[in-house]
């Protein structure tokens, strides 16, 4: 399903950042459990194999219909997985709902977060609130 059969007998050594991570996938879905998290796999692999990585999560969530929770920073990942979105800010969820509703927020703050748009309420001199 991961696309690894010809990889079987390699060390974990010998494979790539995206294919450890299909590796984590695969022993996730052998487990066959009812929900699945995904924590930033995202990150160390380049955009087209990041997208064909969405499409195998998404094609596994449908096959074993599974509940799938996954973390990017990756917002056109987000987007390609996301039935239902939160966006966190200095550890608090600032909005949460439908995905559609997430991504389309009027919202300054979670537009920024989504959009990385550099005007906005973040900047690097911001002091988080506490």
């Amino acid at each position: 399903m991961v696309g690894l059969r010809d990889r079987a007998s390699d060390m974990p050594a010998e494979l790539s950042a995206g294919m450890c991570k299909r590796v984590a996938l695969a022993r996730a879905l052998a487990l066959e459990a009812r929900i699945v998290i995904i924590d930033d796999f995202d990150s160390g692999i380049d955009g087209v194999r990041l997208a064909l990585l969405c499409e195998l999560i998404r094609d596994a969530q449908r096959s074993i219909d599974a509940t799938f929770l996954v973390s990017s920073h990756d917002m056109t990942a987000a987007r390609k997985l996301a039935d239902h979105a939160a966006v966190i800010n200095e550890g608090r969820i600032v909005a949460s709902g439908d995905a559609d509703a997430v991504f389309g927020s009027d919202d300054p703050l979670v537009r920024q977060l989504i959009t990385g748009e550099l005007s906005g309420p973040l900047q690097l001199d911001s002091a988080p609130s506490s």
